[in-house]
């Protein structure tokens, strides 16, 4: 069986060994020379990316199988942390198309941003990630809250653009941010648009507002505007740091998104498992 496994698992240079080990513990048997199912045990949301879309191309559907810390897209598709769990999922037969994003060639699966997020990203070690987990994104934004706000041009598709002052612009197929934090409710990784926040705060008090309506879960989240598209166009009066799913880019002066609909089939729990995106 394991062999069998291992000949589908063609997706040089990433090492899939671990997931053929957990697939040989759990006992799963999948047909030999089958193409139904690849299987790729990572928390890297840029590795998915890549390894999502050779998927696509013969039809596979994509298995993953969280082995890290992070795991921000599992979380927002309901798939299960346990490696063992999502071996199960993945031979249950729940099947989903999801999209990407898509900026400046590169894959993006959960969030792309441009300015504030951005920069605490850039800020917080991985020394201090390993230390004290999502702890230390909240002590590495204290000192960028106090940076002065980038006048933005947002385009999204054939709409009239939008100029603001704002913080941060964030472009988002799912919504969650880590601790589960929901900061875009409505957004759905299926659906072949992703939500646009902008966010605008001048000073302390509106941070405190802002963080406290997201995690209140209120409706209307002072100081953010949402909006939907497919092409979305961010400019910015000057360079400004970059983040694709949590890994900072070159900066620049624009951020330009475009949807991929259905870019790839993912193993997901069947509907009465699992909340998010196999109930949607």
């Amino acid at each position: 069986m394991a062999d069998g496994v291992h000949r589908n698992l063609q997706f040089d240079p990433f090492e899939l060994s671990s997931s053929e080990r957990v697939l040989r513990r759990e006992g799963v048997a999948l047909p030999l020379g089958s193409r139904a199912l690849q299987v790729l045990l990572e928390d890297d949301e840029r590795v998915f990316c890549r390894v999502g879309s050779h998927v696509n191309a013969d039809g596979s559907a994509l298995a993953v199988l969280p082995a890290g810390t992070g795991n921000l897209l599992a979380t927002n598709l309901g798939l299960p942390l346990d490696p063992a769990e999502g071996v199960r999922v993945a031979v249950a037969g729940g099947r989903r198309q999801v999209d990407l994003g898509e900026v400046d060639g590169e894959l993006f699966a959960v969030m792309a941003g441009m300015g504030f997020d951005a920069a605490v990203m850039d800020a917080t070690s991985s020394k201090l990630k390993t230390r004290i987990g999502p702890l230390a994104y909240v002590l590495s934004a204290v000192p960028q809250l106090f940076g002065r706000p980038m006048r933005v041009r947002v385009l999204v598709d054939d709409e009239a653009p939008r100029r603001r002052h704002a913080r941060a612009v964030l472009v988002g197929n799912v919504g969650r941010l880590q601790g589960g934090i929901r900061l875009l409710p409505d957004a759905e990784p299926d659906n072949g648009r992703m939500d646009v926040a902008i966010i605008a705060p001048r000073n302390l008090a509106h941070w405190a507002a802002l963080a406290l309506a997201v995690l209140l879960r209120r409706e209307k989240v002072p100081r953010m505007e949402v909006l939907r598209g497919s092409r979305i166009t961010i400019s910015s009066d000057r360079a400004q740091p970059r983040e694709l799913d949590g890994d900072v880019i070159d900066p620049g002066s624009t951020l330009e998104v475009i949807v991929r609909p259905g870019a790839f089939w993912l193993c997901v729990p069947q509907p009465d498992q699992a909340a998010d995106l196999a109930d949607s």
